[in-house]
């Protein structure tokens, strides 16, 4: 196995300029990087990422803290992030959140023992006080399904979702319109379902339609399912 000692030798350097080329910190002249870059692909040499994060202090993973991860929706989020990974060296570690007290020993643990390359984080927002701490850290993270501001966030526009489906049923002459969603945020504050209804809301008020048929109940297929039904055979 070639070493970094390998490519050192080879391009008459030390082992130290050979890991701030790889790492690109540190003053390397533009010469002696290429002769660095050139050593290093003439002996394939691929270097440990495991053995770079962790001189970084850092564990070799990317850490994924999703709630109810055998949920259909956080099977697919979580099948997106191995695939979007798939060509990096890192593995993902996936940290299963049931209650808010998993969520939260999963965020200290971030900041504490864990300190991985990176964090993805899907639908939660930690309390303010936990929440700036993250933020003050150098691990990058990425919010999933919450804007966070300041932060890297990829979210949908909730409101706006509900009321360009409501929109679309008006356009095609419907006036009786139903909403099958969640029930209220509980204790993880979720509010996607809640959006959705507001902004389905909106559009039958802005037609002067009649808002109130309206279905909750537990997140999931099978709920959703049997309300659905319910509505449609008038039960």
């Amino acid at each position: 196995m070639v070493t970094i000692n390998d490519v050192a030798a080879r391009a008459r350097v030390g082992k130290g300029t050979v890991s701030r080329v790889l790492n690109g910190t540190g003053s390397v002249s533009q010469v002696t990087r290429h002769r660095v870059q050139a050593a290093i692909d003439e002996l394939g040499y691929a270097p440990s990422y495991a053995a770079r994060s962790l001189a970084r202090g850092r564990v070799p993973t990317v850490a994924v803290i999703v709630p109810f991860v055998t949920h259909p929706s956080a099977v697919s989020r979580v099948q997106g992030v191995i695939e979007g990974l798939r060509p990096s060296d890192l593995p993902v570690s996936i940290l299963d959140v049931e209650t808010p007290d998993h969520a939260r020993s999963h965020f200290v643990s971030i900041l504490g023992s864990l300190r991985p390359e990176g964090v993805i984080v899907v639908s939660l927002v930690p309390d303010p006080e936990l929440r700036t701490q993250l933020m003050d850290t150098t691990i990058p993270i990425v919010w999933v399904d919450a804007k966070v501001d300041g932060q890297t966030s990829v979210y949908i526009d909730n409101a706006a979702g509900g009321r360009l489906a409501a929109e679309h049923l008006i356009a095609l002459g419907h006036t009786r319109i139903a909403f099958v969603g969640d029930e209220e945020a509980g204790d993880f504050g979720f509010t996607s379902s809640a959006e959705r209804r507001r902004g389905f809301t909106e559009a039958l008020q802005h037609h002067g339609l009649d808002a109130g048929i309206v279905r909750t109940g537990p997140h999931g297929q099978d709920v959703a399912q049997r309300l659905a039904t319910e509505l449609l055979t008038g039960r």
